[in-house]
């Protein structure tokens, strides 16, 4: 699984990485005009587990 976003945050806008089992990778950079996060490997739809459809709630109230 890996997760890639670049978000915009009231603390500077962000670029997170983070694949299977390596660390959390985050970078500031500037002028980003949305947020995006996307999620490679997780299942959708009926198949989404509990703890998948916090995540995503979780991620989508930290947009600004």
């Amino acid at each position: 699984m890996r997760l890639k976003a670049i978000v915009k945050t009231t603390n500077g806008d962000l670029i997170i990485n983070q694949s299977d089992n390596d660390p959390v990778s985050i970078s500031k950079v500037e002028g980003l005009k949305e947020s995006v996060v996307e999620v490679i490997g997780v299942m959708s739809g009926e198949q989404l587990g509990k703890n998948e459809l916090e995540i995503g709630a979780a991620l989508k109230a930290c947009l600004v």
